[in-house]
């Protein structure tokens, strides 16, 4: 354990606190406890502190540097609501705050403006993209985008959380991933930890720019095309030589998604770059990184989301890009989630397993750390529904080693469900 955040938004109405006890004081205790303890433990140089975790609430950042600087190592806030211009005034509200400190300042939890619908467009991809270009002109340390997956909430919730954030939906219902998965995607690995943060201007107000050096000394630079409708040419300029190979990684209305959630791949390069190179079109609306990080060797699985009956078989194929030889495959969990052979060819196990999907890997014959996955689901073979208004019925083939069914029922897609027939 790394690093300790307690209570999420704290200044909001959920942060339930004694009677007579001022939410801001009943926080700070409560970190000068942990502080204590962690002091107490002998182990208080290897945990760092984060907080104060609001949300839309400048003022408990103020009361933290104010009274609580001596046991948070890191400030923190989350930045809803904000778009590429207005998260600046929003970060320079907090940096002139914590900066006097000398300690840093991150968004641990940030998203696009959009509803449910939008979020799961290419669209909202782009808006995300522009966050992180804009926190990273603007200072902030680290940004942490909310969140990686929708979330189903177990039993007695039992609910598919509605606001829809995740670059990828509830995966058990698809593995596929939202496209924003891809934009995100570039700035996740082509901005290492401790990446250096360099200036970078842009002489055209609809091109966003921002840039790193890695630590290994590789540069990213990322654009945002902000204009929907004029593609630009862009000079990319270096105060210094290069001297490396540049290639362009491109999130367009092009990119489709796929349950490989490969990352984009690069379309374009720049051999042994000097002080400059020209992109003589960055299509619309798009996002680019030009890094000089090599291309990735990854594997593409043809049809990577399917859905099986008992002892039904699939014919797989896997394609390894930007390398050489072919996969092997295998079943992760065992046979009991069925078996493959060498050739790709799937067969489904006769009775339910513990788990309704399954995982099929296949792993480069020349890197084992290179390796996709593809979903197998299982699903009840001959189902059929009629009927009316007031009645349907439902027939399904009988599942081998199956002791009974429950029928659940919902009246929108992904719940919440209520057992409505046991049989």
């Amino acid at each position: 354990m790394k690093y300790v955040m307690s209570y999420n938004e704290p200044n909001l109405a959920s942060f339930a606190t004694p009677a007579h006890v001022s939410k801001p004081i009943y926080y700070r205790d409560m970190y000068q406890a942990i502080h204590d303890r962690l002091t107490a433990d002998g182990i208080r140089s290897q945990v760092k502190l984060i907080g104060p975790d609001e949300s839309g609430a400048a003022n408990w950042t103020q009361f933290a540097v104010q009274q609580m600087n001596g046991v948070l190592d890191i400030y923190d806030g989350h930045a809803y609501g904000q778009d590429y211009a207005t998260l600046a005034g929003w970060l320079s509200d907090r940096l002139q705050i914590v900066n006097p400190t000398g300690k840093p300042f991150m968004i641990t939890e940030f998203a696009g403006i959009a509803n449910p619908d939008s979020r799961k467009t290419y669209q909202y991809g782009v808006s995300v993209a522009d966050l992180l270009v804009s926190g990273m002109r603007n200072n902030a340390s680290s940004l942490l985008y909310w969140r990686f997956a929708d979330q189903r909430l177990p039993e007695p919730l039992n609910f598919l959380d509605n606001n829809a954030y995740g670059l990828y939906r509830w995966m058990p219902i698809a593995a596929t991933p939202n496209p924003s998965y891809y934009a995100f995607g570039l700035f996740s690995r082509y901005v290492e930890a401790h990446a250096e943060v360099l200036s970078a201007q842009s002489d055209d107000p609809d091109l966003h720019v921002a840039s790193v050096r890695l630590p290994n000394g590789d540069y990213s630079v990322f654009v945002v095309n902000s204009s929907k409708t004029a593609d630009k040419h862009v000079t990319i300029r270096f105060t210094s030589p290069v001297d490396k190979t540049v290639r362009r990684h491109l999130y367009s209305e092009d990119v489709v998604p796929s349950a490989n959630a490969n990352l984009i791949p690069s379309d374009k390069h720049w051999a042994q770059v000097g002080n400059q190179f020209n992109d003589d079109s960055l299509p619309a609306n798009s996002v680019a990184v030009y890094t000089t990080v090599p291309d990735e060797t990854q594997i593409e699985i043809m049809s990577a989301d399917q859905s099986v009956t008992w002892g039904e078989q699939v014919k797989f194929k896997a394609v390894v890009l930007n390398g050489i030889g072919g996969v092997k495959w295998s079943v992760l969990g065992g046979p009991e989630y069925g078996t493959i052979s060498n050739g790709g060819v799937y067969r489904a196990p006769s009775t339910m397993p513990a788990m309704r999907q399954a995982l099929i890997r296949a792993t480069s014959n020349t890197d084992p750390g290179v390796y996709s996955y593809t979903v197998i689901r299982f699903e009840a073979a001959g189902l059929s529904a009629s009927g009316e208004e007031d009645k349907i019925v439902l027939n399904w083939l009988p599942s081998a080693g199956a002791t009974g069914y429950s029928v659940k029922r919902s009246i929108g897609a992904g719940g919440s469900y209520e057992v409505i027939a046991d049989k």
